[in-house]
């Protein structure tokens, strides 16, 4: 049986991404539900929680990663939860991964769901030939348009 993750994802409702996490969710096996958090989260983000398999997590950061204005950071520092939210410091279309052993890797479609699996503590030993180059976080519109070609945003991506 596949490993069972728990998810959060905080929702920014004035980047309107709440129901784009509904649908990505909606689109894999997963069991989640929105909480009220209020207090616990800032005033304009939804707690969205629940459990999924780990591949198909990924599937959903996936989409996520594509109908997000900003880009995500995950992180995945033990303990099976996985925080999921957007961030305006990191270029649409990129990901930052923060695995369980602290190791921030920057992503785009190349490479992610293998790095997701390895940063969740699956997948290590599994062959890494779609990876794409770790780097610096592009922190301005600047610094994302001299990132290499690996870093920068995909418009389109078939099959991810």
């Amino acid at each position: 049986m596949e490993d069972v993750a728990h998810f959060s994802v905080l929702a920014s409702l004035e980047q309107g991404e709440v129901d784009s996490v509904r649908s990505a969710l909606s689109e894999i096996p997963a069991d989640f539900k929105v909480v009220d958090a209020k207090g616990s989260v800032p005033l304009d983000e939804i707690l969205i929680v629940g459990t999924s398999t780990v591949s198909a997590l990924t599937v959903a950061i996936g989409s996520l990663r594509r109908m997000f204005q900003r880009g995500i950071v995950i992180d995945a520092l033990g303990d099976g939860e996985i925080i999921i939210r957007s961030d305006g410091s990191v270029p649409r279309g990129v990901m930052v991964i923060r695995s369980e052993d602290g190791q921030l890797e920057v992503r785009n479609a190349e490479g992610a769901t293998q790095s997701l699996l390895a940063a969740l503590g699956r997948g290590r030993d599994a062959p890494a030939a779609d990876s794409a180059p770790t780097g610096k976080i592009p922190t301005s519109a600047v610094e994302a348009e001299a990132a290499p070609a690996e870093l920068a945003p995909a418009e389109t991506e078939p099959g991810v």
